[in-house]
């Protein structure tokens, strides 16, 4: 092949390449800085990684003692890393710290004849966790091994004249609380 009719082809090639690639050919994804959103609203950090041209991930929720309701804790990728556009940013959103249960209860009878048949209702609140267990005390030393319940709302016969002080201590995995 003469050295003219090469530079001809390697032209027709060159040009044939280019119209390839203004027709469609896949340019590299630019990188883009991943935005700090810890501290944000959760609607706000949306909305700069929106702005970054960035996908929201996965949204969780997560207690913290540290990071008001609503505010991101933490995310993933972490801020200022270099990823391709459209990569999703998984946060994770405050739900604000732990409470504990609040114990209440209410009887049917406060006062009346021996024996005295009384049916107690747990009012407690469980706070942020379910209550998982009850223990009433009727400190009522007559009544031997049936003194206490675990059970939610029980029922409890005093069966000699006197002044009972009761009390319900309600547990969840946040705390306990106790009343009388």
């Amino acid at each position: 092949m003469s050295i003219l009719r090469a530079a001809r082809v390697s032209v027709l090639a060159a040009a044939v390449f280019a119209a390839f690639c203004l027709a469609g050919c896949p340019s590299p994804s630019p990188n883009v800085t991943v935005p700090n959103c810890v501290g944000r609203t959760q609607s706000a950090a949306e909305s700069v990684v929106a702005s970054a041209g960035l996908a929201v991930g996965s949204v969780t929720q997560q207690y913290s003692a540290t990071v008001p309701a609503g505010n991101v804790i933490s995310q993933d990728p972490g801020a200022g890393t270099n990823v391709p556009l459209n990569t999703a940013v998984n946060l994770v959103v405050s739900q604000g710290p732990t409470a504990g249960p609040t114990a209440a209860f209410t009887m049917n009878h406060s006062s009346g004849e021996a024996p005295l048949i009384v049916q107690f209702e747990d009012q407690s609140t469980p706070g942020t966790a379910p209550i998982t267990s009850w223990l009433w005390a009727f400190n009522d030393p007559a009544s031997g091994a049936d003194n206490a319940s675990a059970f939610q709302n029980p029922g409890h016969t005093f069966n000699a004249q006197g002044v009972y002080t009761v009390s319900l201590t309600v547990t969840t995995a946040h705390g306990s609380d106790a009343v009388t």
